[in-house]
């Protein structure tokens, strides 16, 4: 039931990432079912990769997966996290809205990049957050 309810209200952003924030209130293993989400939002025509944010214990945990172009591996690492290039993830101790934020803003300079060159996206990432952190 909670991952049909985050695949069903998740948010196609710049037309082909999912973004979606799975329910955990009453789940045994909620970051499971929100790896399933990301999973079954990779079938959605034209999505690029899907990112599925759950909140337990604390803490945001995110579920990144992608199919060919995008590199999730390096996108979960900018929030502390890894994984592989198309499976990775990240547990954020920030605000759910929060980390949606961190993640769209990476998706729109993918995006207005139109590159895969990593390590301009990655420093471009690094300075915005750190002007966040300082607030």
């Amino acid at each position: 039931k909670a991952r049909a309810e985050a695949v069903r209200t998740a948010e196609i952003y710049r037309g082909c990432f999912a973004i979606a924030k799975c329910p955990s209130k009453g789940l045994e293993s909620p970051t499971v079912v929100g790896a399933q989400a990301a999973n079954e939002l990779l079938n959605i025509a034209g999505v690029k990769a899907s990112f599925v944010l759950t909140t337990y214990n604390k803490e945001v945990y995110v579920s990144a997966r992608a199919i060919d172009e995008v590199n999730v591996q390096v996108m979960m690492e900018k929030l502390g996290g890894g994984g592989h290039i198309n499976i990775a993830g990240a547990q954020v101790k920030r605000p759910i809205d929060e980390v949606e934020d961190m993640l769209k803003e990476m998706m729109s300079y993918i995006r207005r990049k139109k590159t895969r060159n990593e390590s301009n996206f990655i420093g471009r990432c690094q300075i915005s957050w750190k002007k966040r952190r300082n607030r």
